[in-house]
């Protein structure tokens, strides 16, 4: 008994501090604070969302059931809201690596899932109760992210086709654009330069329910949200070779079988370290946790979300910031139905150890 108690202490001592919240990038869109994050937006009270328009005069700039964060290569944050009159308010607020506000993208067809690639397109998957999800892009009209000026056009539809339901966006490093029509399979297509033509579909008989896609740009790792069985309650993630399409990996839960993700409904994020390999998972009904895992799928650490920050019930997008020598660089990104987008850091490095040395007299 003894034995397998300190074999417990073990496994459990072998996981590393989560990352930790930072009231500094953490966003509300608007200048309010709180106990729990009592740091404002930065850039207030100059800059921040102009107030919704069409709304009451109590409605604010604050952030409106935002489902989704993303970044670009240069650390810019893109913050969806949803709004309240389901889809009509929808929004994309675009700020600098630092959290300050730069624009703001109208979008009354419901924005539910973003990407950025590299040139600054801003591809969306949109849905309303009176529209099917459509998957769509925003072409920059000016973007010098280094001088904090973005602007874009209008929307255009990429593909004439439509889904059921919101479906995950990720983008490679050629800026194909890889899109998870869900119950149909992941489709991959050229760039916008290219004219986002359909260039091929990965399809396998587990990638059923699933809600959100993430690339590992340098290995060439294709994850995916799936119930493979058919049940949202029990759902994990698929890992695909992105050329290959072969199934390399199933990870279903941070300690399976005895613990695994609890999704209620399909909703599982995932999010990329790209130069370490490794990634997050965002379990965010049952457990509210996000989980990080290494490049050979063993689990790293566990982040128990903060209630009183945190809201969930919704699918919603998580990120990780790429961006080198940005001033987020490795940031996670969680989004909160708390009106929030979350910010976490890395967790402080542990001081060196020094060995002790007895020297005989």
């Amino acid at each position: 008994m003894l034995f397998l108690l300190g074999a417990a202490s073990q496994a459990l001592a072998a996981e590393e501090p989560p990352y930790e919240f930072s009231a500094q990038l953490s966003l509300t869109g608007g200048c309010g604070t709180s106990s729990e994050d009592p740091i404002p937006d930065p850039g207030c009270p100059e800059k921040h969302p102009p107030e919704i328009w069409g709304c009451n005069p109590q409605c604010t700039s604050n952030f409106n059931r935002p489902y989704a964060v993303a970044i670009d290569s240069f650390g810019d944050e893109y913050v969806t809201s949803y709004g309240t009159e389901e889809g009509k308010q929808g929004r994309i607020d675009v700020f600098s690596p630092e959290g300050v506000f730069i624009t703001e993208i109208k979008d009354e067809l419901g924005p539910k899932n973003v990407a950025i690639d590299s040139t600054g397109v801003l591809y969306v998957f949109d849905q309303s109760p009176t529209h099917k999800a459509e998957f769509a892009r925003y072409k920059p009209t000016v973007y010098k992210p280094a001088e904090e000026k973005i602007a874009y056009g209008g929307r255009e539809l990429v593909a004439a086709e439509t889904g059921p339901g919101e479906g995950g966006i990720a983008i490679d490093s050629n800026d194909h654009v890889f899109v998870d029509w869900p119950n149909i399979g992941i489709k991959e297509y050229g760039s916008a330069e290219e004219g986002n033509e359909l260039l091929k579909t990965i399809t396998d008989p587990k990638l059923q329910s699933s809600v959100f896609i993430a690339l590992d740009k340098q290995r060439r790792r294709l994850y995916a949200s799936s119930c493979p069985g058919g049940d949202i309650t029990e759902c994990w993630v698929l890992v695909f070779d992105a050329d290959t399409h072969e199934l390399l990996k199933e990870v279903e839960g941070p300690n399976p079988p005895e613990q695994k993700f609890l999704s209620q409904k399909g909703w599982i994020s995932i999010a990329v370290d790209e130069e370490s390999g490794d990634f997050f998972v965002g379990d965010l009904e049952a457990t509210k946790n996000v989980y990080q895992f290494n490049k050979d799928y063993e689990l790293v650490s566990t982040l128990a979300l903060n209630p009183k920050l945190f809201g969930g019930g919704e699918p919603m997008q998580i990120a990780l910031s790429n961006a080198k020598g940005a001033f987020n660089e490795t940031y996670l990104f969680v989004p909160s139905l708390k009106n929030r987008a979350l910010a976490y850091s890395p967790p402080a490095e542990p001081p060196a150890k020094v060995k002790s040395i007895s020297v005989a007299s």
